[in-house]
Parts: C-alpha cells; structure tokens; sequence
C-alpha cells in the first residue's frame, strides 16, 4: 500500500514537471499584460480586466483560472479575479521582470535543448543564428528585458552573496553581465569599500 502512493506521488510529480513549462508561459503572460496591477485596487470580472489589456475574455479566463489553480490568483464567488499574496509579487520589478525575461519567446532558447544536448552546440544560436549577446545588441528592446530582468532577478541576492563571502582580500572585482553594477555595489558597501 505504502508503495502504491509513493509511486502515485512519484507519478503525479513527475506529470507536474512535464507540464510545468505551461505554468509558467502562462505567468509569463499575465506578467506581460500587468493583470496584477490592474488587481492592485481589488477583484475585478474577467470582462473588465479583458478590455483593459485587449484580450479575449474566454481566453483570459481560462488563463486566470489555471494561475489561480497554482496560487497567483483568487477567483471569488461571482466570477471575478483577485490577486494573493503570490500574485501581488507581480506588480513589483521583481519577479515581473524576471518572469517577463524568461518568458519572452523572442530570445528564449530552451526550446532547442535537445540540439544542446546532442550537439554540444549553444541551442540559442540554432534556434537565432547568432550568439545571445549579438541578439541583444541587434534587439534593444530585448536587450532592456534582459538587463532590467536581470539586474532585478538579483537584487534580494546581491546583498546575501556580498555579504558571506570576504571580498576583502581581492584589490580587484569586477561585475561582469547585464544590469548596471549591482553586486560590485553591494560587495562595496558590505566590505566599506
């Protein structure tokens, strides 16, 4: 008996990794239609928050009910939408932005993992032809995602990182990535450099 639910824990596990890419392409749309910001003054209906971002209602609903079913969103008893304490999380930079970044199918290439693994090859250059930084810098748009995700994907990190590990020592460090220098910043103000 004790076997059989494990193995059904098991199984229910692993079902939920295999669909978990759908759980979060859906964050990553209402992150990009900014549905928490529109929740932030209380429980909206479906039609209003579908005018307010141009989407089709049924389609939205269906979207906001599936983010609802993993603790984004509420649904209450009339229909309508509000947000949890998850979902709140949306409406600050971070995790949007990180949700944003990640989410973007423009850039993303985890699609093309399997050629990775196979190949050795980086799976973003299969699926764009070019490196992710030549990407960036051919796509400003996708370029500001990315540092803006980025920078604010690490800023609770920063600090916790600069501060357990003794920089002291080194006469020189250098923050190399996007963003605009957080963590040299942080590793600064922690060693009162």
């Amino acid at each position: 008996m004790a076997e059989s639910l494990h193995r059904q824990s098991a199984l229910e596990r692993v079902g939920e990794i295999i669909i978990g890419w759908t759980v979060s392409r859906a964050l990553y749309v209402a992150a990009e239609l900014g549905v928490a910001d529109l929740l932030a003054s209380g429980p909206k209906s479906v039609t209003e928050l579908a005018s307010a971002v141009s989407a089709h209602p049924r389609s939205l609903y269906r979207l906001l009910r599936m983010l609802a079913s993993e603790g984004i969103f509420a649904e209450t008893a009339d229909g309508s939408f509000e947000l949890t304490e998850s979902g709140a999380l949306l409406r600050s930079r971070f995790p949007r932005d990180f949700a944003r970044m990640f989410g973007d199918a423009d850039w993303n290439g985890f699609g093309a993992l399997l050629h990775n693994i196979k190949t050795g090859q980086p799976a973003f250059n299969h699926v764009h032809g070019v490196g992710f930084f030549e990407y960036l810098k051919a796509h400003p748009e996708a370029q500001e995602r990315f540092d803006r995700g980025l920078a604010n994907g690490v800023s609770a990190e920063n600090p916790l990182i600069a501060a357990a590990y003794d920089f002291s020592r080194y006469r020189r460090i250098v923050d190399v990535v996007g963003g605009k220098g957080g963590f040299l910043a942080e590793v600064l103000k922690a060693h009162k450099v």
